[in-house]
């Protein structure tokens, strides 16, 4: 196709040039193996070839010419070249740009810039995934009180009831919680709640709902013991 001739167009340069300055056939050099290597989509061999001859900024340059910025990110950090952080803020600006959340929320993680990630995820529309990193470090982390809600929010409103319904009780939001749960038919959750917070209140109304639902749901047997 078109992109490949260019490319082979630009390896038939590069040996050209390699020749005039050497006066030797540059077939073998490496960096014509190199562009081999990556025409042939083998690009670990590719970085290896330029970093066994100390060509790092190449190695990290033909990373970013893939669009595969953390492979150059992970060039340039073990051979701590001094513009991993450049790389990184770079990398962070393009994922933002192209509307890639979620890569830009993991790379927040890795920088332990959790705020960020959580909003991030809750930009990107994956609730679950910012939910989970709350949990992950409840203990490490005090996330704002707003957060917590948005998060809370997003997971009602994406229909993940139960998720929802555990943000809700982290709250405080007992009779959101209550709610989500119904929707969401997680009826041992709801009835585990009103045990909890209301004395029993609700739980018999509850089991009732909990065996029709497994009625409509074709598991009669099962439902015997809700009634």
């Amino acid at each position: 196709d078109a992109s490949k001739a260019r490319f082979l167009h630009k390896v038939v340069n590069l040996m050209a040039e390699l020749e005039a300055d050497t006066g030797q056939v540059a077939l073998g050099h490496f960096r014509v193996q190199a562009k081999l290597a990556v025409l042939n989509k083998q690009f670990k061999k590719a970085e290896l070839l330029l970093l066994q001859h100390g060509q790092v900024e190449d190695a990290m340059e033909m990373w970013q010419e893939l669009h595969k910025w953390d492979e150059s990110i992970a060039v340039a950090e073990a051979n701590h070249h001094p513009a991993v952080q450049q790389l990184k803020a770079n990398y962070y600006e393009w994922l933002l740009q192209t509307h890639q959340e979620e890569k830009a929320a993991l790379l927040k993680e890795g920088e332990a810039d959790y705020q960020t990630a959580i909003q991030l995820y809750i930009k990107g529309g994956l609730p679950a995934k910012a939910a989970k990193l709350v949990t992950d470090l409840a203990e490490e982390m005090d996330v704002p009180q707003h957060t917590m809600e948005t998060i809370a929010q997003a997971l009602h409103t994406a229909g993940m009831y139960e998720k929802a319904g555990a943000f809700y009780e982290r709250l405080g939001e007992h009779e959101r919680a209550l709610d989500a749960y119904k929707r969401g038919s997680i009826f041992s959750s709801a009835i585990e709640l009103c045990r909890r917070i209301y004395q029993g209140r609700g739980v018999v109304e509850l089991e009732l709902a909990w065996g029709e639902h497994l009625v409509q749901t074709k598991q009669g047997d099962a439902a015997v013991n809700h009634f």
